[in-house]
């Protein structure tokens, strides 16, 4: 399933997708308007094209990969895949191209992307096949789910704290019936 856009060429002026030009009351973005909707999203989104290049990504890429989107520009998508995992995310990326739909990667595993520091990020992925003008693309949603992953250990480490107590507590009141009995 593709979702087809067409758009209006207004701003074909080579420029990066997205720049920013200050002005007195905060940031203003100026280039292609095709690519605009990109720039509310929360998460870091990417536009990659059927042999894995990308070719569109939002300011978010920054703030989740360290990224500048246009250093992301013409780069593989293999560059934010774990090297163990490259040649492994190839073939699921060809996969991809044989049934395309809207979906959540890897469900029911733990995916992480490379920072551009060099360190893993656990996250979540969402793809979404486009076909425009430029040809069929994908919309990849890179969301950083670290502070999940945090609350959800201390949760746990909650959750096993409780039950240590609730334990405790049980056995002082057998003790207690028990003392009870014999006096």
């Amino acid at each position: 399933m593709f979702v087809k856009i067409r758009y209006n060429s207004l701003a074909r002026t080579g420029a990066p997708p997205f720049s920013k030009a200050g002005c007195e009351t905060g940031s203003v973005l100026s280039g292609d308007p095709r690519w605009l909707l990109l720039e509310g999203a929360a998460d870091a989104t990417l536009v990659v094209d059927w042999d894995g290049v990308i070719r569109h990504a939002n300011a978010r890429t920054f703030d989740v990969l360290g990224w500048e989107p246009a250093d992301l520009i013409g780069e593989a998508v293999e560059v934010l895949v774990p090297e163990v995992a490259k040649g492994r995310h190839v073939a699921h990326r060809q996969g991809f191209a044989q049934t395309p739909h809207p979906r959540m990667m890897g469900v029911g595993l733990e995916l992480v992307a490379i920072h551009r520091k060099g360190h893993e990020i656990p996250v979540e992925i969402a793809l979404s096949p486009l076909v425009s003008e430029e040809g069929r693309l994908i919309i990849v949603s890179v969301r950083d789910i670290s502070d999940r992953l945090r609350i959800m250990r201390q949760l746990g480490e909650t959750a096993a704290k409780l039950a240590v107590v609730d334990e405790r507590d049980r056995i002082a009141r057998d003790l207690h019936e028990i003392g009870r009995a014999h006096v």
